[in-house]
Order: C-alpha cells, then sequence, then structure tokens
C-alpha cells in the first residue's frame, strides 16, 4: 500500500510541472505512464496486507510523495541553469543537514567499525554518482518523463533481488515488471 501510495509521484510531479511551469505532457507520456503504474499495481497485488493498514504510515507514503516531487521539481529547474554536480552537491548537502537531528536521535548514530564506515562511504559515493547522473539527464529530459522513470525502481529491486539475494520473483512480479518496462518503453520512444 504504502508502494503505491509513495509512487504516485510522477502523477504528482506532471500536474505540479503542468500548473507551475506549463511544461505540456505528450499523450505519449502520459498513457506510458498509466501503463507503468499499472504494472506497479500488478507488482504490488500479491503483496503481503495481514498486518493491515496505518493511516499514519499512508500519511507519510503520500508526504514522502509530494517531497520529492519537490525535489525533482526545483532540481530539475536548477540542473537546467547551473552544473549538474553543483546542484547534485547541494542537494546531497542539504539532505544531510537536514536528516542529521534525527541521525543524532538514534543510538548509534555513528558507524565504529571499519566494514560499518566502508558501508557508509560506498553508499555516499553510490549515492553521489547516481545523483549526479539522475540530475545531467534532467538537462535533456521533461520532469514529467524523467518522473515516470521512477517505475522503473521495483523492476531492477526485482532482478537485483534475483541475483544478488536469491529472491525468487513472483508471477505478478514478474509480469507486473514486464508491463512496467512496456508503459517506460511507449513513454520514452519518439
Amino acid at each position: 500500500e504504502g508502494t503505491i501510495l509513495v509512487m504516485v509521484y510522477p502523477l504528482i510531479a506532471a500536474i505540479a510541472n503542468y500548473l507551475i511551469f506549463k511544461e505540456r505532457i505528450t499523450k505519449r507520456v502520459a498513457t506510458g505512464g498509466l501503463i507503468a503504474f499499472g504494472g506497479l499495481l500488478l507488482m504490488v497485488a500479491d503483496a503481503d496486507t495481514s498486518a493491515g493498514s496505518s493511516v499514519e504510515g499512508d500519511l507519510m507514503a503520500v508526504a514522502a510523495a509530494f517531497f520529492y516531487t519537490g525535489s525533482l521539481l526545483i532540481s530539475a529547474r536548477l540542473c537546467r541553469i547551473y552544473d549538474t554536480q553543483i546542484v547534485s552537491f547541494w542537494l546531497i548537502f542539504w539532505a544531510a543537514v537536514g536528516a542529521l537531528p534525527v541521525t543524532l536521535l538514534e543510538d548509534r548514530s555513528m558507524p565504529k567499525a571499519p566494514d560499518q564506515w566502508a558501508y557508509v562511504i560506498g553508499y555516499a559515493v553510490l549515492t553521489l554518482i547516481s545523483y549526479n547522473l539522475f540530475n545531467r539527464g534532467l538537462k535533456v529530459v521533461s520532469t514529467g518523463l524523467a518522473s515516470l522513470m521512477g517505475y522503473g525502481q521495483p523492476v531492477v529491486a526485482t532482478i537485483l533481488g534475483y541475483f544478488l539475494l536469491d529472491e525468487t520473483p513472483t508471477l505478478d512480479g514478474i509480469l507486473g515488471s514486464i508491463v512496467i518496462v512496456i508503459g517506460l518503453v511507449l513513454a520514452t520512444r519518439q
């Protein structure tokens, strides 16, 4: 349920981008996005919902979708004006500053062992590289189309889970992944 709520951000981004920046969404991108969202619904169709629903969790997921949309819209505009590496640096810097108070409330906020430091440093490098690549894409791709690419995340997670963690995807997961890829291919075709 939370996955679906967070993944409405492409719809929020498309509407906000149109209302704020007057960036038009093409029928091709809209259709591909709806197909990809349908694939996402198929992927989570057999998710375990026995724990019940939490209004607080649902609100947090919706809030995350709005915050991610805001970050995406701001980043996209800044990347068209400034160097993407500078935008990436400041985006990550302010995210770290915002997360610091919460981190300090944790019992173990700082890594202790060398392997823990290696994990943190490796994660930081991967984050910097991925944000930099994504922000470079924002320079040349519409914000609406860039937001749709987020639907590829569960597909990549499914593939990586299979190869790296020996997780066997469900039939719904496989079919949903195929539908998502079809939607993304349709959205990106010229």
